[in-house]
Order: C-alpha cells, then structure tokens, then sequence
C-alpha cells in the first residue's frame, strides 16, 4: 500500500517516450505524481522550483545529456535517487551513470517499461534504508560518545543541571566531594541558584559564554573563580557536555566535572610576579650600568685625560728647549714619551666611547650603529653593513640604549665564535613596531643551554634577552649550523 503520492521529475525531449512513462506509471494510480520537462531550460527552471522524490532522466537530449542531469540533481536535491532511460541498451551507458552515481538504468521498450513503477519503489526503498542504516550508525556513534563523556566527566568532583527549553537551569546533583570544596550541600546550592551562585562577578561572562557553547553542541573546558561559603576565592577548571533528551521538548542536561586548581593558579601568579620582578631589577641594573658608564667616561674625562693633556703639553715645553746637540739621548726618551701619551689618550677616547658613545646621546640609535659598526669592521676585518635610517621620533633613551647594547654582544659574538666574513644590522619600522635585525653568515650553533659557566656564547644570549625584556621588547634567534644566525629584536609599538 502506497503511503503518499511520490514525486517524480522526468526529463525527456521525446514526446511518444514521454506518452509510453506516463502510460506506465498510471497503472498505479494515486501512488505517482509526473512533472515533465522537455529541455534543458525547463529542467533548470523545474528542478529550482520544487523538490522531488525521485529524477527520471533520457539518457540522450537536445542540448544536453543525462550525465549532466544527474550532476544537476546531486548539486541542488542530494541525495535523491536518479534513474536513467535509455534508448541505446548500451551496457556503456548504463556502466557510465551507475558510475556517476546513478542508482538504476531503464531502456526503452515496452517490456522494460512496464517494469518501471517497480524499479522506482525498489530505488526509494533502497533509498531509506540507506538512510535508516546512516542514521542508526550515527545514533549508535553519538550514543558510544555520550557514555564515554558522561563517564569521563562523572568524577568526584561532577555535576549535572537540566536545562528546560525556555533556558532555565536546574540543578539535579553534585557530589559529596564538590560539597566539601563549596562548603554548601546541594539543597543550599539549588536554593541559591545553583553552581553559577559561587561565580566571582568577573568571571560570569565567562560561564555564559561556555553555556553558549554548550547549547550548540561543543564541548567546553574554561577557568574561572567561585567563592565558597566561607568567604575564600578558589580557582576551578570545568569541563562540561550538554546532552539533549529525544524528546519533543528537546530538554537539554549539562554534564561536567570541576579541578580545583587553585595551587596551580597560585603558582602561575608568583612566577609572573618573580617574573615581573626580575625584569624590573634588570631594568634597574642596566640604568645602573648606564650611570656608572656615565661616571667613569665622566672622570676619565676629567681626570685621567686632563691630566694627560697637561703632561703632554709640558713633555713638548721641554722638548722645544732642548738643542738637539746637548741633549741628543734625552730628547728621544721626551718624543717618545710624547708618542706614548698621544696613545693613552686616543686609548682614553676608545674607552670613554664603549662606556657611552656621544653618537647615541647626539644623533641617535641608527647614526650610533652606523659609527660602531664601522670601528667594529676596522678592528675585526669583518664586513659589516648597516641598513635603516633614524628614527623619528626616536625611541627613550633606556631602549636605544639597550639595543645599542644588544648589538655590541651580537658582534662580539660574532667575532669570537661564529667566524663570518660580514654581517647586516638592520633598524627598520614594521607595523608601528620597531624591529632590529643583526644576521651573520657564520658557523650558527645548536641552541642549546650552556654545559658549563664559562660558555660565553651561551651567556651572551641571555644578557641580550635581559636587556630586551628590560625594556618590553621580544628577542629571537634562529640559527642554523654552518649558514648562519640572525637575532631579532621587536619593540612592540607604543614603546615611544
């Protein structure tokens, strides 16, 4: 017995085809409803109109083919089941839909025809089968992950709610082991309106987010603060699943299980204050460090090389007194004690400009670098460029400073350890931060921690990542054994 009328789309140019299907179809009377097009226009036209349980289709049409109306159905009715008329009776162009995705082939003739209401109800019950066994394997599977969360999540510290379609939320038990974290048994709980009660205020968006979540069918893990009954702040770790009843009020249960994990959270915010507080004492030191460069750069200035200047000038006075004939063996000793000042005093200057080079304080980060790297080339014999321009406006002086800084230990590194024949410095703006790059083409390392104190190069990338982090900045490297290294340095924007 025939339940309801079915569908069925049949596309065909030839009118005496058209005349010998409906023919056969109407030998059931009731149980067929026959929408006809003739072209590929009608077919597009029909086909976007309405749904259908079923497509007949000829094999050859006027513009088109029967391979292209089954591409057409599975694109816009997927899933419905397609049958293909053909007059040929070549195996060809059955093996070609069936291929395709067809689900059966008809040729035309009388005989074969007649047989087409059955083959049509034998494709539709095929059809739900398919469907029956899909969804059976589904349910089976949603059934298998319900049972694996809902066991996972009943812990010792779990719980369950019932969520009624309008979204009220009630709870329906909590474990003794959860009472005794609270402080409240759950006739407290479901009077004070359950587990979302102990929410800290600042961590309610939180829980209506994961309910959120919930209600659309996604498992949700979040952190977040209860206050328990006496008063005490506790972190928690929730996990939760919502499960829907099958049913016609589509009632809704909330499985989850709680960590405390309050120890953990204490412990993450005494490392971030240790933390904070080791970058505000480096910052403290390399100001320090700045300081005392100042003062001594100050007083070899003032001191030593005043003091210098002097005698150099007296050792002259005595030297043009002297007459070459009398004093022939102490007038050598005197211009040679002249050389010897003259170099203790540029020594002077050398030293006064690694304390604190003036370039840094006068033109800034880039016309300092520019000035270094050329020293550096002189006294290294390795080729150094620097690319980038100064900065306007420019950076505090405690950040240049640092990556001026940053800079020295990289070059010294670079010529103790990585033998290369050059290296780039690049100062460049990106995005509003600052970016500073220094890249070699030396022997590179394995980043690995220093075995032992004395491991310069492993020591000099910590200094260089301390006086980045002093300052905000990110410090990175990548090396690469026998091709190279290149530090990075980025100073978030705003920094100015």
């Amino acid at each position: 017995m025939i339940e309801k009328t079915i569908r069925i789309l049949y596309v065909d140019d030839y009118p005496l085809d058209r005349a010998l299907v409906r023919d056969a179809l109407s030998s059931h009377q009731g149980a067929f409803e026959l929408v006809e097009a003739a072209s590929r226009r009608e077919f597009d036209s029909i086909l976007a109109a309405e749904k259908y349980d079923l497509v007949l289709s000829d094999f050859n049409i006027l513009g088109f083919t029967g391979l292209q109306v089954l591409d057409a159905v599975q694109k816009h009715l997927p899933g419905t089941p397609v049958i293909i008329v053909t007059g040929t009776g070549s195996e060809e162009v059955a093996a070609q839909a069936i291929k395709r995705g067809a689900v059966d082939y008809v040729i035309k003739s009388p005989q074969h025809i007649r047989r087409l209401p059955h083959i049509i109800l034998n494709a539709l019950d095929q059809k739900r089968l398919r469907e029956e066994r899909l969804q059976a394997q589904r349910e089976l599977q949603e059934s298998e992950f319900r049972y694996r969360m809902v066991s996972e999540l009943t812990s010792d510290y779990s719980y369950a709610y019932r969520v009624s379609p309008d979204g009220e939320l009630e709870i329906e038990w909590v474990t003794g082991a959860l009472e005794k974290i609270t402080g409240f048994v759950q006739p407290e709980l479901t009077a004070s309106g359950g587990w979302e009660s102990l929410l800290h205020p600042e961590d309610i968006p939180i829980a209506i987010n994961q309910l959120k979540a919930l209600m659309q069918g996604e498992s949700q893990t979040v952190e977040y603060r209860i206050r328990t009954k006496s008063g005490e702040i506790r972190w928690m770790s929730d996990q939760a699943l919502a499960i829907w009843d099958e049913n016609e009020s589509r009632t809704t249960h909330i499985y989850g299980a709680v960590k405390d994990i309050t120890e953990r959270k204490e412990a993450e915010a005494k490392l971030r204050f240790r933390g904070e507080e080791l970058r505000m004492l480096t910052a403290r030191l390399a100001e320090s460090e700045q300081i005392e460069r100042r003062r001594l750069a100050r007083e070899l200035h003032d001191q030593v090389g005043q003091s210098l200047a002097v005698l150099g000038f007296n050792l002259k006075l005595i030297r043009d007194q002297m007459t070459k004939s009398d004093f022939d063996h102490e007038l050598t000793a005197v211009e040679s004690s002249i050389a010897l000042v003259d170099d203790v005093i540029q020594n002077i200057h050398a030293v006064m400009d690694d304390l604190r080079p003036s370039v840094l304080d006068d033109h800034g980060l880039f016309s300092a670098l520019s000035w270094y790297a050329e020293r550096f080339a002189k006294r290294t014999e390795i080729k150094i460029r620097v690319q980038g321009k100064n900065l306007e406006p420019r950076l505090p002086a405690n950040v240049e400073n640092a990556l001026f800084r940053i800079v020295q230990e990289a070059l010294a590194n670079v010529a103790r350890h990585a033998k290369a024949s050059q290296a780039i410095i690049s100062l460049m703006e990106n995005g509003g931060d600052i970016e500073l790059i220094i890249t070699d083409d030396g022997a590179g390392f394995e980043e690995t921690f220093p075995q032992e104190i004395g491991q310069r190069r492993g020591w000099g990338l910590v200094n260089m990542r301390e006086r980045a982090e002093a300052v905000g900045a990110v410090l990175s490297v990548e090396t690469v054994v026998n091709l190279g290294t290149t530090i990075k340095v980025s100073v978030p924007k705003g920094t100015r």
